[in-house]
């Protein structure tokens, strides 16, 4: 597990409402892959694909003109690769964020990519809902890579180091306090009691109470349930 991944104890409250549409650029020299990828973005409201590349200089030629919030990636292209792309994209615009999408589980390449510059690394057997997740958690600062000896995402965790988002809305719709809300939001990273009390400096009896409040007034059985309860209120 990545030690950079710090919860930020004050919350900022922002409104989900303002959120713009995600402009994003994909790049893969699979034909099949990059258009399945086109089309199932497409469905996806908060998201709009503005360009696709298959190869590492058609995709730089592009950003020329039009650069995205978001860059979708393969690693392995012709001509030049994913790595020279990321290395290219992050000296000439800084402020785009990427996300390798890839066939490769291997750790060291996962943490090449990162190194490089990359803001996210996903499997290309990722589903949508899991590649949802990647995309808002990414715009938003936060970073997203498995964790290492992981072959899926199942066990990922969430950057902590941006501030949960969440609104005085949400908190009276489910009668949570921001002590809860703080609270949840590290369940759904699968902390352990012991870790959520070290993070918030509490003891692990009033974490374990607050889990019990939490499940209680949201009517959760397990952590499956609080994963995909943070993840369908935009809590990541």
């Amino acid at each position: 597990m990545d030690t950079n991944y710090l919860l930020v104890k004050e919350p900022v409250f922002i409104s989900t409402k303002s959120r713009s549409v995600i402009r994003i650029t994909i790049a893969d020299d699979h034909r099949i892959h990059l258009e399945g990828m086109k089309a199932l973005l497409s469905s996806v409201k908060e998201v709009d694909v503005i360009d696709t590349a298959t190869n590492g200089l058609e995709l730089i030629s592009l950003l020329e003109n039009n650069v995205p919030d978001i860059l979708l990636l393969d690693l392995n292209m012709p001509k030049k690769d994913g790595f020279w792309a990321i290395k290219q994209a992050k000296q000439r615009w800084p402020r785009i964020k990427i996300i390798v999408m890839s066939s490769y589980q291997d750790n060291a390449m996962i943490q090449q990519a990162k190194e490089t510059g990359a803001d996210g690394y996903i499997f290309k057997t990722t589903d949508k809902k899991k590649l949802q997740l990647a995309i808002k958690a990414v715009y938003r600062g936060r970073k997203y890579f498995p964790c290492e000896g992981e072959n899926d995402l199942s066990s990922l965790k969430i950057d902590l180091g941006a501030k949960p988002i969440y609104n005085d809305d949400f908190l009276k719709k489910y009668s949570l306090t921001n002590r809860e809300a703080e609270v949840l939001i590290l369940m759904a990273n699968s902390l352990s009691s012991d870790e959520i009390a070290r993070k918030l400096f509490l003891s692990p009896f009033t974490v374990s109470t607050h889990r019990k409040k939490i499940k209680a007034k949201l009517k959760l059985n397990n952590i499956a349930d609080v994963i995909r309860f943070a993840f369908e209120n935009d809590l990541f």
